[in-house]
């Protein structure tokens, strides 16, 4: 009988053991996700934004508490945080966000991110063709799209045009750049928790973001 009630013992102990040391070590890897966070902030002159709370349990599963960074480059908003998106097992849940927000809304119904064939052919598919800007360099690299082609075709000046395409280049491998009428966003599909990283990154957003105001 003893022997049958240690065999049960087992059986029920096990995936409670599992359980903690799953908290434990989500524990340590969200410690050392703040940390790293933290010294983020201080390099970037942003203010460190704690996770509202450490360890959240729902229907799809369990999830860590994530921070982010906020604060200003040349008075232009910006943020930093990370977000969870459901995805193949073999793909990364949780990717990084790099958002520097517009003063104003551009109202053009913009949104321009680097082209791909399946976007394109979805969105002509749909009736959304991208607009084209006849340039044939921009035109190949991007997918853009807008309430108006002729308001679009004449706000993409050459300088406008060459800041986000030199943004995208030097984020290449890295992050994915999407611009609209309120933000330029980088999207980058991993943790980033390198401060070396994520100063480039937001150069390239803020330096796109600067030539979208209106005198330039």
């Amino acid at each position: 009988m003893s022997g049958e009630f240690t065999v049960l013992f087992l059986i029920c102990s096990f995936p409670i053991g599992m359980f903690i040391l799953f908290l434990f070590a989500s524990n340590y890897f969200s410690s050392n996700l703040q940390r790293d966070y933290v010294n983020c902030a201080q390099r970037l002159e942003f203010q460190y934004v704690p996770p509202q709370k450490k360890f959240e349990f729902k229907l799809a599963g369990f999830r860590l508490g994530y921070p982010s960074l906020v604060g200003h480059i040349h008075q232009l908003q910006c943020r930093i945080y990370l977000r969870h998106v459901n995805g193949g097992k073999r793909t990364n849940k949780t990717h990084t966000l790099f958002e520097v927000y517009l003063p104003y809304h551009l109202q053009l119904g913009l949104d321009i991110k680097p082209q791909i064939a399946v976007i394109s052919f979805l969105s002509s598919f749909v009736g959304n063709s991208d607009i084209q800007v006849n340039d044939s360099v921009f035109d190949e690299q991007f997918h853009i799209q807008g309430h108006d082609p002729n308001q679009v075709y004449q706000f993409l000046t050459g300088e406008r045009k060459m800041a986000i395409y030199h943004a995208q280049q030097a984020m290449f491998h890295q992050a994915t750049l999407q611009i609209t009428d309120t933000m330029v966003q980088a999207h980058v599909r991993k943790i980033v928790r390198s401060p070396d990283e994520m100063i480039h990154i937001m150069k390239q957003l803020v330096s796109v973001a600067k030539t979208l105001q209106p005198n330039q």
